[in-house]
């Protein structure tokens, strides 16, 4: 082979290679949304020093899990104390960065940024959202998604509309920095259709139940997070698609956290290692089918959020939430933020899809939680084109047999003829098995 040759064939390989890498790698940059977040594991205690306390701010959409959850690690640690405050997400983060607390709950997934800022989630699964009415509103019926979108906007104004008896609809809505009102705008349903309040709505100026209880009257309809409204007296769940928020097929729902600095003190482990045990997971669940089971304070639940602008408990903040040389017995066992975390919501994802209410692929929160690391796939082409190169090189170090040329009989002898070109792979073949392979990336991400 010529010189030119050859240079032609190493400068094609690498062309090819860069080429066929570009389409796959373009899909394989899915959004950081889609990505899972690495279980944090935190041992589960079998002590803790008497006099712990724990500092918890943040959303009220956490307040079912809050509570029981405070509940019981200090009824199984005698001497702990967990403080609960509802500020709300966005104070809540902050007081976190501050110092001022040790841990937030909040009612949606971190955004890059706040992860860059050093804050860890937790997960503590997903809880479903309910719509709710006051006992004395007159419609008994079911509502389509479709439906509550409608209402949502103004283009459903009579309850007659929705087969109940005539009469105007209100709609109340929650403050922008609640969790669970900006859990709709991940819905696919609310990015075809924006989440843009029409005439019929009025807003709470508190993300709190109860502030939306005292709303609703005989006309409202509101939604909340179904865990603090399961046997509620004053309030009634409306049902969609005809069935309940205890049933998996009930269409929206919003993932819960705790979220805490690097390097959390030993208190902080402690209650994080108890909440993402067996045992703590079995609590959060049970409040999204049976709250009452687990005695939690209905009065509580609805209530929180209600002052949000009030001071934390008393009690010093973060970093002195253990006495300063109290340490948290691990136990041998090392308890995993479950794996059912997400898993309340996994058949409702599948049955969502079906109803054409399925999570948004993006998040406007910018969820970042884990995933195949970006910068590992820029190593394909590298890879790829290596390769190529070796086989190359390999081609051109192997000698061709030649046929034994008998003696001239002329003054010019008939060269060899040179070996065909390599078979190269085209671009479309490169990127069928690279983008075969980025589809289950994506798949199983979501």
């Amino acid at each position: 082979m010529l010189p030119n040759q050859k240079s032609s064939m190493l400068g094609v390989a690498l062309l090819l290679t860069t080429v066929t890498a570009a389409k796959p790698l373009e899909s394989i940059f899915i959004p950081p949304t889609l990505a899972q977040a690495t279980p944090t594991t935190f041992p589960l205690p079998t002590s803790v020093p008497s006099g712990t306390t724990v500092q918890i701010d943040g959303s009220s959409s956490m307040a079912a899990i809050n509570q029981a959850l405070e509940q019981r690690f200090e009824s199984q640690f005698s001497g702990s104390n967990i403080n609960l405050n509802y500020s709300g997400t966005p104070a809540g983060l902050q007081a976190l960065r501050d110092g001022k607390v040790d841990l937030v709950a909040i009612g949606r997934p971190l955004s890059q940024e706040e992860r860059d800022q050093g804050l860890v989630p937790v997960s503590m699964g997903r809880g479903k959202i309910a719509l709710i009415v006051s006992p004395d509103n007159a419609f008994k019926g079911s509502i389509t998604v479709p439906q509550f979108v409608q209402i949502v906007r103004g283009e459903i104004t009579d309850w007659s509309q929705l087969g109940g008896s005539p009469g105007k609809i209100r709609f109340v809505d929650r403050p922008d920095l609640s969790d669970t009102r900006a859990a709709f705008r991940n819905y696919s349903v609310f990015i075809q259709t924006p989440y843009e309040l029409g005439n019929t709505a009025t807003r709470t100026e508190v993300d709190s139940t109860q502030a939306v209880a005292q709303q609703l009257g005989k006309d409202g309809i509101s939604f909340a997070p179904a865990n603090q409204v399961l046997n509620q007296p004053n309030l009634r769940i409306v049902p969609m698609h005809n069935t309940l928020p205890t049933d998996p097929r009930y269409p929206f729902s919003q993932p819960f956290y705790y979220v805490h600095r690097a390097n959390p003190s030993p208190g902080v482990a402690a209650f994080l290692g108890y909440a993402s045990s067996d045992s703590g997971q079995k609590a959060a669940q049970t409040t999204e089918t049976d709250p009452a089971s687990l005695g939690l304070n209905p009065a509580i639940l609805l209530a929180a959020g209600s002052a949000g602008a009030a001071s934390l408990n008393a009690g010093a903040g973060a970093g002195s939430s253990p006495s300063p040389t109290g340490t948290a017995s691990p136990n041998a066992t090392t308890a995993t933020a479950s794996p059912n975390a997400a898993a309340p919501d996994a058949t409702t994802t599948a049955q969502e899809g079906s109803q054409a209410i399925g999570a948004a692929p993006n998040n406007p929160n910018g969820q970042n939680e884990g995933g195949i690391p970006g910068w590992l796939w820029w190593l394909l082409p590298l890879g790829i084109g290596a390769l190529l190169l070796a086989w190359w090189l390999r081609r051109r170090s192997t000698p061709t047999a030649e046929t034994p040329i008998a003696p001239p009989t002329s003054p010019t002898p008939t060269p060899a003829t040179p070996p065909p070109p390599p078979p190269l792979m085209t671009p479309t073949e490169t990127d069928g098995s690279l983008a075969s392979r980025a589809g289950s990336v994506i798949t199983s991400d979501r």
